[in-house]
């Protein structure tokens, strides 16, 4: 099994997948109080060597910024003010900061990086096209097609949207094989899903994926009332 670099741990549930999976996993979040309770939940794995949590955030440079937490929902903690602030009460932190290139420069190359950083995304995108030698999947929350976009200037070929009200409402289950003994793994209502070949869908192209994502922006300006959900991550090939 390879390497896996959970971007936005959050409560762990991606990383807790990723580790049944027999992956070992990086795992970031700049929330120190979520840090806290996945060093409790994972503490045998970290013993094991098999996961390395980080209390960082991701940014353009390595250093300190202004963290942003939201007290009503900790999914939409942020390093940008204003979108933390959007659910309420926010507490400020100062936080140590890694880029994309330092956290694989001290833990090797990933097969598959999950990216769900609340409005910092972009940034990853854009480190992304940076690296020497990129994983062969990846996965990003899908806010802007800006963002999708770059992940064409970072070579990727193959896409697909992945709607996670599905994964919310509906939460999938996943058999697999490891040593030798089929596991089943069902899914959280705060987790990202299956990735890479485990996805259900069929991988297409950018076009395809940003016609989509524009029908849906579309439908959400003109029948706000038909739309339910806008949470989608868009995942990416080699």
């Amino acid at each position: 099994m390879g390497l896996v670099i959970d971007l936005g741990m959050h409560v762990g549930d991606d990383t807790a997948y990723y580790l049944a999976r027999g992956h070992r996993v990086i795992a970031v979040e700049a929330n120190p109080a979520l840090v806290r309770q996945a060093q409790q939940r994972f503490a045998r794995e970290i013993a094991d060597g098999a996961l390395t949590i980080l209390n960082v955030a991701l940014s353009n440079q390595v250093g300190t910024a202004k963290f942003f937490i939201s007290k009503v929902n900790a999914e939409w903690s942020s390093l940008e003010q204003w979108r933390a602030a959007s659910t309420g009460d926010i507490e400020e932190i100062s936080v140590e900061t890694l880029t994309l290139s330092d956290i694989i420069a001290r833990y090797g190359d990933p097969d598959f990086i999950k990216c769900d950083i609340e409005g910092a995304d972009g940034i990853f995108c854009h480190q992304l096209i940076q690296l020497p030698k990129k994983p062969r999947y990846i996965s990003v929350e899908a806010i802007s097609i800006d963002w999708i976009a770059l992940l064409v200037a970072a070579r990727y070929t193959h896409f697909q949207l992945v709607n996670q009200a599905f994964i919310r409402r509906m939460p999938p289950t996943m058999k697999f094989m490891r040593d030798g003994r089929e596991q089943s793994w069902t899914f959280s209502g705060h987790a990202s899903g299956p990735f890479g070949d485990d996805l259900p869908n069929e991988w297409t192209s950018f076009q395809e994926v940003a016609r989509r994502w524009l029908d849906f922006q579309r439908l959400k300006a003109e029948a706000p009332g038909m739309v339910l959900d806008n949470w989608f991550d868009v995942h990416a090939r080699l």
